[in-house]
């Protein structure tokens, strides 16, 4: 009966513990993914940066027409 109790505790320990790391596993997946959209934001942001500060208006006004140009097509 003893050793039946400490044998069912010991699932339990063990269980508990399976548990725990599934959770620490998706919760360290779930922080990178969340990294990662953020530095595809954070590229996004300062590849728009550096577009404008480099493009001329005209150059601007170019990329503008060209694309709208590709979503007619």
């Amino acid at each position: 009966m003893q050793d039946e109790m400490i044998k069912e505790g010991r699932d339990v320990v063990s269980r508990m513990k399976l548990d725990g790391q599934r959770e620490v596993d998706s919760m360290k997946q779930r922080a990178l993914a969340q990294m990662q959209d953020q530095i595809v934001d954070l590229s996004v942001q300062l590849a728009s940066q550096i577009l404008n500060k480099e493009l001329t208006e005209q150059t601007h006004q170019d990329v503008i027409e060209s694309f709208i140009e590709g979503l007619e097509s």
